[in-house]
């Protein structure tokens, strides 16, 4: 594929998602509207979309499910390359905000529906400018059905009728809607161009929310700060006993990486002046 078909006239913008394939060895893979192209490193696909006629109208969603060093490096790469505008966006909630907008679902200002895809079931609340997903698990729904005001109940039918039926069981006493999503080919790509805009996906945008556990760890004791959805920007406020521990590390493990990852680098806390104030922040574009 040439790069003439990857980027329009220097009037428009162009838009490129990078993700990576997790083989032996690892594949980048850069997808544009007309199609995809695959490379061998990361350099390589920056080499070839700094050839943009213009940088300054072209939008990188940057969906690289690696640990927190590894993305903050690619990220610093694109901006050397002069590249100003790079999302991080969960992929999961572009997927449901496409679901949603296919589907045309429709709920008042804070009513949830609950959407139920390969086992992850999806919290999903309506505001007054688009939606947020208040919780995603894989577990037992019914702990949460007293939080939410729960209209309706849909199932994916790519599970299956088998899967959906058991499924469908943990929802008693809600309505449960089977569905078929056929998404139109360049759905992704309307979203994008939304989210490059900055509007709000003509009311189907989700809030950028990632899966998240934090974790304070001193004196060879682990404590949970935080376990589940996270909007961004993120901010949590404990107070923890520590004594006379000397330090303090603070984890925090995103859920969508793999298992062993720490995406945020370890901190360690020095308390000896006093007790110690820690902040964590995370913003949208997903750097801590």
């Amino acid at each position: 594929m040439s790069t003439d078909l990857f980027f329009p006239s220097a009037d428009e913008t162009a838009l490129f998602s990078i993700g990576e394939q997790r083989t032996v060895p690892r594949i980048f893979v850069l997808d544009s509207d007309p199609g995809g192209l695959t490379f061998p490193t990361f350099e390589e696909v920056a080499e070839f979309i700094t050839f943009s006629p213009s940088r300054r109208k072209v939008v990188i969603n940057l969906c690289i499910p690696d640990n927190n060093a590894e993305r903050e490096r690619y990220w610093k790469l694109l901006e050397s390359k002069g590249f100003t505008k790079v999302i991080h966006y969960n992929q999961k909630a572009a997927n449901l905000a496409v679901i949603l907008k296919t589907l045309k679902l429709e709920a008042a200002v804070g009513e949830t529906i609950v959407y139920c895809a390969g086992w992850a079931i999806h919290f999903l609340t309506k505001h007054a400018t688009g939606w947020s997903v208040d919780v995603e698990t894989e577990d037992d729904p019914k702990p949460f059905f007293k939080q939410f005001n729960i209209k309706r109940v849909f199932l994916d039918s790519h599970q299956g009728k088998a899967n959906n039926a058991k499924l469908a069981k943990k929802f008693v006493p809600y309505k449960v809607t089977e569905v078929t999503v056929d998404r139109a080919t360049d759905a992704t790509w309307r979203f994008m161009k939304s989210l490059a805009n900055g509007d709000n996906y003509d009311g189907y945008l989700i809030d950028n929310y990632d899966v998240v556990g934090l974790f304070a760890e001193f004196k060879g004791t682990s404590t949970c700060i935080h376990n589940g959805v996270t909007k961004f920007p993120f901010e949590k406020s404990v107070e923890l006993e520590i004594g006379d521990a000397s330090q303090l590390f603070v984890n925090a493990v995103r859920h969508q990486e793999e298992t062993d990852a720490r995406d945020f680098d370890q901190s360690r806390f020095d308390h000896r002046n006093g007790f110690p104030e820690v902040t964590r922040t995370i913003s949208r574009t997903g750097k801590p």
